[in-house]
């Protein structure tokens, strides 16, 4: 399956300049990840946008949007059409929906592991 291209170039270019930010390969299209977390990605014609829970009822009352299901985080998707993102506007507001999201759920999990994970430290050689 192909995904659309020109969407995905625009969707690049709202989250390009974001730190954290990357693209991967997704069921036949492209996800977008902040701090290694799916924000949205783009499969076929549609856009994916990764919601809060307390939101999805919200997101699911908005012109051209479906669900998409839940993925492996337990976190939901919502599936928006062409005439729910063509708009730059709209573009532009679902996909900081998904940012706030992604960045949302790192924070959760940072707070559950107690704070900011730091690298193991390595001993030196030569020092005592």
């Amino acid at each position: 399956m192909s995904y659309d291209h020109q969407l995905a170039g625009r969707v690049r270019d709202l989250l390009s300049g974001l730190t954290g930010y990357a693209e991967r390969p997704w069921s036949g299209g492209l996800r977008f990840l902040l701090s290694r977390r799916t924000c949205c990605g783009v499969i076929a014609s549609d856009l994916i946008v990764r919601v809060a829970d307390d939101e999805y009822d919200d997101a699911l009352a908005r012109p051209h949007s479906r669900p998409f299901g839940v993925n492996r985080a337990g976190r939901r998707l919502v599936a928006v059409g062409p005439d729910g993102w063509r708009a730059t506007r709209a573009l532009a507001l679902w996909v900081t929906r998904g940012v706030e999201a992604a960045l949302a759920a790192r924070a959760d999990e940072i707070s559950r592991a107690g704070g900011v994970r730091r690298a193991p430290t390595v001993a030196r050689r030569g020092r005592r």
